[in-house]
């Protein structure tokens, strides 16, 4: 039957104890881990304009972009 103060410091040095076995370096790749992405993924979102309409404004600019007086 110890007394007050004998068992506050046991208690001490338990807390340093775990505190101590934790390695810095363990820390450290743990930070450098990419964390788990959490949720739904992002869907792939289709261009506001149909396939064909993009294809023609395409071709328009190239006609603009490469034009040459005759």
């Amino acid at each position: 039957d110890g007394n007050l103060e004998e068992i506050e410091e046991e208690i001490r040095l338990k807390r340093r104890k775990r505190r101590r076995h934790v390695d810095k370096d363990v820390r450290r790749e743990d930070a450098d881990k990419a964390k788990k992405r959490r949720g739904r993924p992002p869907a792939e979102k289709l261009s506001p304009n149909p396939p064909k309409l993009t294809k023609q404004m395409n071709a328009i600019v190239d006609t603009v972009i490469n034009y040459r007086d005759a």
